[in-house]
């Protein structure tokens, strides 16, 4: 991917996908529905596993779609084949829309604030452009669902390449960065056969665990109060494709109906207990940070009521995002064994003791 995102986890790829080899030594099912950049599932589905990916977003989900259901590059047979169609987005010259008005140094929000420099004006002229001409082309029949998945990955990741921000969409930066300045281009995207079947849902994680029916379900969660649809939101109009009102000063597109209950401290330890209860998969593999809203011990004690646990440890280098803090931070491996959820359980007594040694991976 070429963006940083919260909770990415690119340095643990190899890690996770070892440990679900380990729970599955022949090839089997695997569930990764909070999948974000799609960066675990990838590399699931390459390691042979069947994969189910997911999310609530719709940008994780396109990349998904991408990522895991094209085994080849459509023919784009309507438009000439995918090179003449890149390179006909590339030349386009650049529209006033609402990237321009509402995202670029030389707009003029709405709302009367100040121009929300997320993007030269050049460049947000050109991704309006690029959104315009792919719409034509899609009211006009020239292109396949897939096709047009695949422009708008690609129109996403030209976006990350150059958007004035200093980690997330939450605000964009005060002075320009380096690859603020350069031409928003689109690049190809490389075929990635990788065989298996697959499959792409879309929803919160609350309503799909249920029906997913895999050998290992993967829970990669939020873990702070920041909400990724609010962070994110210039990438969820791209891929949604419409033209929403932002407000504020960030230019925030309306995302309440998105607010995840894993981003609440109030709300989480229910969410986890809605999906831990409707799990259809009797082992869950769950990433979950020590600066998590749940502590530790905590989530410990939370998954033992589900049946018997392992935590593993991982330092890994903290998410730095406008300043923040830098070292390292302890990632915790939780193995819960569902086939062996205690009996006392049911009965209101006390969950059965967990294996929480925390012993150490290493990268």
């Amino acid at each position: 991917m070429a963006y940083r995102y919260l909770g990415n986890k690119s340095r643990l790829v190899d890690i996770i996908v070892a440990a679900v080899r380990d729970l599955l030594p022949a090839a089997g099912t695997v569930a990764d529905p909070m999948c974000g950049t799609a960066t675990v599932a990838t590399a699931l589905a390459r390691a042979g596993f069947d994969v189910t990916a997911g999310d609530e977003l719709s940008f994780p989900v396109l990349h998904a779609r991408v990522r895991l259901l094209l085994d080849e590059i459509p023919a784009f047979a309507a438009l000439g084949g995918y090179d003449a169609v890149q390179i006909e987005l590339n030349a386009l010259a650049p529209r006033r829309g609402l990237f321009h008005r509402e995202y670029s140094d030389e707009g003029a929000p709405r709302t009367g604030c100040r121009p929300r420099a997320y993007f030269t004006g050049e460049n947000a002229g050109r991704i309006d452009a690029i959104r315009a001409t792919i719409r034509g082309w899609s009211a006009r029949g020239l292109l396949a669902a897939a096709e047009r998945d695949l422009l708008l990955h690609d129109l996403i990741l030209a976006v990350n390449r150059v958007a004035n921000i200093a980690g997330t969409y939450g605000y964009y930066r005060s002075s320009w960065n380096r690859s603020a300045r350069d031409p928003l281009r689109l690049q190809p995207t490389a075929p990635a056969p990788r065989g298996g079947a697959h499959r792409v849902v879309h929803g919160r994680v609350e309503d799909t665990a249920a029906g997913l029916g895999v050998d290992v379900l993967y829970l990669d969660p939020p873990y702070t109060k920041r909400q990724y649809a609010g962070q994110y939101h210039v990438l969820e109009t791209l891929a949604v494709d419409d033209d929403p009102e932002p407000v504020g000063e960030g230019g925030l597109r309306d995302w309440y109906g998105q607010y995840s209950a894993f981003c609440s401290k109030r709300m989480v330890r229910a969410a986890f207990r809605t999906v831990l209860e409707n799990a259809a998969a009797p082992t869950i593999l769950l990433s979950y940070s020590e600066d998590a809203l749940i502590p530790p011990a905590d989530m410990l004690a939370l998954l033992s009521e589900f049946g018997e646990v392992e935590r593993r440890e991982l330092p890994v280098g903290r998410f730095r995002s406008n300043g923040g803090r830098p070292g390292h931070v302890t990632e915790h491996l939780y193995v819960l064994d569902a086939r062996r959820a205690p009996a006392v359980r049911a009965r209101g007594g006390h969950p059965a003791s967990a294996r929480g040694s925390g012993r150490p991976l290493t990268a």
